[in-house]
């Protein structure tokens, strides 16, 4: 289990949301969400650091570079995976493998964008890569659920749509990933988790981080967020100046129009989308859906998101649907106030300790 990135109930710890809720009986204030807290303890973290994002991310390569022998990449063409395989060529340090996941059943223009930037980096920059193309399908689901009937709900994370497409599951339970894990073989499969978010309040600045965000990359010892993890915080604090700078360059805000505007930023709106990935150090992308983040509300946790209804259709009678529904009702027996066909985040978000930053400067004209 993580000891840095979990859920806490009565001194109990987990990496799974849903077991939270178990313990809890379905009282979200009896769950703390920890994230970091020990490293946060370091005063010295209060300080912008002195080096750059630059060359942070070409350190984080070079750590993720000795710590493991086998490096594999998960890329989709958004912003944060698509940085870390320009850093990975900046900094010269080789992948072995790139994996490009496809959600087969909608309508996945990220796939090709992804593949294309793969076959790129193998003809131009390393020709030794090993390309794996992982179809995420109905086999694949029918197989999960058979696999884990209703204690789905207890594994790492939570995701209370039928689909269960996020890295976290795929590491530990799709056939063509555990394949490749040999024994012996010390092997990290990184992700682009995750920019930093904000909170402001009394003109200051903190750091904070809803256990929503966690549930699709944070939660496994198998994953590795390249820009949020324990052994990456000062990369982690650095975007949160980068992106305070950003916010602050906003003339003529009072702070509730602040605080308004984080929450269309970092919320659903994804106002400025472009302009705070780019200002908090991210590439930009080629790819139009990702670059506006058009996909994000296909995955929204609920049990009729737009990505899990061809699921729904095909299973329709089938065991695989009796055991989705099993955990689905697991859940609303101790957590009635949850409608099953409302995103779950939006009724049930934990946050971790809010982190002092600094004070706000407030720029007028």
């Amino acid at each position: 289990m993580l000891d840095w990135l979990y859920w806490e109930v009565d001194k109990k710890r987990t990496n799974s949301k849903g077991q939270a809720l178990l313990w809890a009986n379905g009282d979200i204030s009896k769950i703390k969400f920890y994230f970091c807290d020990d490293e946060w303890k370091d005063e010295n973290f209060l300080d912008d650091p002195a080096e750059s994002f630059e060359n942070l991310a070409m350190e984080r390569c070079n750590q993720l570079r000795a710590k493991y022998n086998w490096l594999c990449l998960w890329l989709s063409s958004g912003y944060d995976s698509v940085t870390v395989l320009e850093y990975f060529k900046l900094s010269k340090n080789k992948l072995d493998e790139i994996i490009v996941y496809r959600r087969n059943t909608i309508n996945d223009n990220e796939f090709v964008t992804a593949l294309k930037m793969a076959e790129d980096y193998k003809k131009y920059y390393n020709p030794r890569v090993r390309i794996t193309y992982l179809p995420i399908d109905y086999n694949h689901m029918d197989k999960l659920y058979n696999k884990l009937k209703g204690d789905w709900i207890l594994a790492p994370g939570l995701h209370l749509r039928f689909t269960k497409t996020a890295p976290v599951w795929q590491v530990t339970h799709h056939s063509d990933v555990l394949r490749t894990i040999k024994e012996g073989v010390t092997r990290g499969d990184i992700t682009g988790w995750e920019k930093p978010k904000l909170w402001i309040e009394d003109n200051k600045w903190y750091s904070i981080l809803a256990d929503a965000s966690s549930y699709d990359a944070g939660c496994s010892e198998r994953l590795i967020g390249f820009f949020t993890h324990r052994d990456a915080f000062k990369l982690y604090l650095k975007q949160h100046y980068l992106l305070i700078k950003w916010f602050e360059s906003f003339k003529n805000l009072n702070e509730k129009m602040l605080h308004e505007m984080l929450h269309k930023v970092q919320g659903e709106q994804r106002l400025y989308y472009y302009e705070s990935n780019i200002a908090c150090g991210r590439i930009p992308v080629t790819n139009e859906y990702s670059m506006h983040a058009a996909g994000k509300k296909l995955f929204l946790q609920k049990i009729d998101s737009p990505d899990s209804v061809p699921y729904l259709k095909h299973f329709t009678g089938t065991k695989s649907i009796d055991y989705f529904m099993q955990g689905i009702h697991s859940i609303r027996e101790k957590y009635p106030q949850w409608n099953p066909y409302d995103d779950f985040d939006q009724h049930s978000l934990v946050f971790s300790k809010k982190r002092f930053l600094r004070d706000r400067i407030v720029h007028e004209n």
